[in-house]
């Protein structure tokens, strides 16, 4: 059996899939991490000692990834166990592609008991409430055009095989193009549904909904997620990007029915939070009585005066304590700092000096359990960083999720980040800096047992800083 047309297949695809990561800002963030975790935790441990307080979004993460990416990975078992009853019992080859093409079309119809598995339950605002008719149709295109990206893959992988490489690799990056777009009338079909039945206004939103604002001009920003959406619009491939605001909603899913104000003039609205329109005199009032009524707010972070104003007034109505500022992942660090600084001024929040300040680093901000300003913190703006700011934001307003111990917290972080880190003294230059890397260092060594190296860290900062309170702290802990 000749399996060169499948490996050249295999190696297309993977090409696909790494160039759709390094073309995502959040996912190259999240990959120069890798391997230098260390350098997140000092930098979590000079803004606490400037008075910042930080939640750090990276001890969850790494399961939450795993989880997820076994959860869609669904497409490619159907795939893989098609080919090898194909090879075994050799039906027609379209038998096969129409085969494989309804499990891993019709894949999202099994996002309920995904959801589930995951403890969660799915929003109304992403069930789909499209006329049969119209689903029916939604349903059958993307059945289609997935068998028919899965038959030009395989006659590439043959031609490839017969010789013909570069028909063969054609043929194959056509597939790729097929599957792309194989989920598109369904998520056309969903707007158009959605068009027909709207969401209620400020004065009809359930008490328990969740209000979603951003300013319209944010409406194109595009993540890489292995949710980007979910039932019938979900993509074939797994990590396509989508829209910013379709990741927020499928993150919410369990959290209740996500709102938002329509675009003036849209004909079909976009997936994400459900629209409500209001005539263009009387949206100021409508917003204030659904951000009254809504259990949650969540707030892209901008700079248009429209949304500067909805800041304010959540502020003068004492509504800021249910709402988290998201920072959507710009390569443009300009204007990555003016959505910070806009945030800080709307909340009337320090804003935190620019050499304090990581634009790769931030993920959100909003208030604590105890109402102060907190900082969501992670290795890179990726999809998960944001899925955790939300875990953790729900968590800590439903009073779930307490204060954390940043010292443990701490401890934790530089235990995994292993002990062949380089000599701390050399890490950052300075006096000031090089005393809270020894203390870091102290911590380290003392989570993973070595009160010699712990004890050698301490000395070298007394000699620097004797009334040093953290390494007071450690003195006591060694004491123990």
């Amino acid at each position: 059996m000749d399996f060169l047309g499948v490996l050249v297949l295999i190696s297309i695809y993977l090409g696909i899939w790494l160039a759709g990561i390094l073309r995502d800002t959040g996912s190259r963030e999240h990959l120069a991490f890798i391997g230098r975790t260390h350098s997140f935790v000092f930098h979590l441990i000079r803004l606490e000692d400037a008075g910042y307080r930080v939640r750090d979004l990276t001890p969850p993460l790494h399961s939450m990834r795993r989880k997820l990416s076994q959860a869609v990975i669904g497409p490619l078992i159907y795939v893989l166990l098609g080919w090898g009853l194909h090879q075994v019992f050799h039906p027609p080859l379209w038998v096969t592609c129409l085969g494989v093409a309804l499990l891993v079309a019709l894949f999202g119809a099994f996002d309920v008991a995904l959801f589930d598995w995951l403890g969660l339950t799915m929003g109304e605002n992403i069930r789909s409430h499209s006329k049969w008719f119209a689903l029916a149709v939604a349903t059958g295109s993307k059945v289609g055009l997935t068998a028919s990206g899965i038959w030009v893959a395989a006659t590439g992988a043959a031609a490839v095989n017969g010789g013909a490489a570069v028909k063969g690799v054609a043929l194959i990056l056509a597939s790729a193009l097929l599957l792309s777009v194989a989920h598109r009338p369904a998520a056309w079909t969903e707007r158009a549904s959605r068009r027909r039945r709207g969401s209620p206004s400020g004065t009809r939103s359930a008490a328990d909904g969740l209000l979603f604002l951003r300013s319209f001009t944010d409406d194109r920003i595009t993540i890489r997620s292995l949710l980007g959406n979910i039932g019938l619009a979900r993509p074939v491939f797994p990590g396509m990007r989508a829209r910013f605001e379709e990741n927020i909603a499928v993150m919410l899913v369990n959290n209740g029915n996500l709102m938002a104000l329509g675009r003036p003039g849209e004909q079909l609205p976009d997936l994400g939070a459900a629209r409500t329109y209001y005539p263009h005199e009387n949206w100021q009032a409508e917003v204030s009585l659904a951000a009254n009524r809504a259990r949650s707010i969540y707030i892209v972070a901008g700079s248009t005066e429209g949304l500067k104003w909805e800041i304010e007034q959540l502020h003068s109505w004492s509504l800021l304590t249910k709402t988290i500022i998201l920072f959507p992942p710009d390569a443009d660090q300009a204007r990555s700092r003016a959505r910070f600084v806009s945030a800080c001024a709307a909340l009337n929040s320090p804003v935190v000096e620019e050499d304090l300040w990581v634009s790769s680093l931030w993920i959100g901000m909003g208030y604590d359990e105890d109402g102060e300003i907190v900082h969501y913190l992670s290795t890179g703006r990726d999809w998960a960083a944001y899925f955790g700011a939300i875990i953790f934001f729900n968590g800590i307003h439903a009073g779930r999720i307490a204060r954390p111990v940043h010292e443990t917290q701490r401890g934790e972080q530089l235990e995994a980040a292993g002990t062949s880190e380089p000599s701390p003294v050399d890490l950052q230059p300075g006096e000031m800096k090089k005393v809270m890397t020894l203390v870091a260092y102290a911590r380290h060594r003392l989570a993973v047992g070595d009160e010699q190296g712990a004890a050698a860290a301490i000395e070298r900062v007394l000699a620097i800083d004797s009334s040093n309170a953290e390494i007071a702290r450690l003195l006591d802990k060694q004491r123990e």
